[in-house]
């Protein structure tokens, strides 16, 4: 398969026509040698993919893309729990660009969603970071549902492109070369701007964009937290580490760093 835009946009690319998880063959190379930042590896036919808390993405061949990225910039331990966002941030951007006519959104910390005209918000996307000790890179994959067919999607809660477009997408390697360089410009892209903040979010303007782009601020809530704990609450802003703040009905307020977010819409 040819990639020419993503191609010119990624410092090194390898592209493969099935693998099981780009992630798990990048993180297992990034331990055994520190690859160079800005090294990608993509597939259209992701076959053990996982998101966040080990969920299956499951995805028949050639309708989903999968991008594993290298960052290797001198961000400091502070700022890498930016780079989920970060990866939801370019996935957002790349989504929007190819479907103008949607609502399109990041819910914290980093799926993208898409809002229908029913007002039900679907999943398109979603990331994955992964922080390699021996080196300290962190491998940062996203995976775009492009050409799922409805029948196809795993969840009523999800779509893709092509459902959203509502027509046949008949060349599935254009539109995923389009995804993807968009993607891997956006991740370097602010990537860089963080680096030349010293890792500050605010002042590389990251904090500002999140703010704007994030679905959940402003909703009410339900935080499934470690421990089997439950916090609900409106999510009203994000902090300078990128921790999502909850305000409870008895007036605290929680800086959540690691949980699973419900939107609820009806409580």
């Amino acid at each position: 398969m040819d990639f020419p835009l993503a191609s010119a946009v990624a410092p090194l690319l390898q592209v493969i026509d099935s693998i099981g998880s780009t992630n798990a063959e990048v993180a297992r190379r990034e331990r055994l040698a520190a690859q160079p930042h800005g090294t990608v590896l993509l597939t259209l036919d992701q076959t053990a993919g996982r998101g966040r808390l080990d969920r299956q993405w499951v995805a028949p061949p050639g309708t989903a893309l999968a991008v594993s990225v290298v960052i290797a910039a001198d961000l400091g331990t502070a700022a890498l729990p930016w780079l989920p966002i970060i990866g939801g941030l370019a996935a957002r951007d790349a989504v929007a660009d190819a479907l103008p006519a949607s609502v399109v959104a990041v819910k914290w910390p980093n799926d993208v969603l898409v809002s229908g005209a029913d007002g039900v918000e679907r999943k398109i996307a979603g990331v994955l970071a992964e922080f390699i000790t021996t080196t300290g890179a962190v491998v940062l994959g996203i995976g775009v549902n492009t050409t799922m067919r409805r029948a196809d999607l795993p969840v009523p809660t999800a779509t893709s492109i092509e459902v959203e477009l509502g027509v046949d997408t008949t060349d599935a390697v254009t539109l995923a070369d389009r995804i993807a360089a968009d993607v891997i410009r956006g991740v370097l892209r602010r990537v860089a701007a963080l680096a030349d903040a010293g890792g500050d979010a605010s002042g590389s303007g990251l904090l500002g964009e999140a703010l704007g782009a994030c679905a959940t601020i402003g909703r009410r809530v339900r935080v499934s937290l470690p421990g089997d704990r439950i916090l609900t609450g409106v999510a009203s802003g994000l902090d300078a580490s990128g921790a999502i703040l909850v305000s409870t009905d008895d007036g605290a307020t929680t800086a959540v760093h690691a949980g699973d977010v419900t939107h609820l819409r009806y409580e």
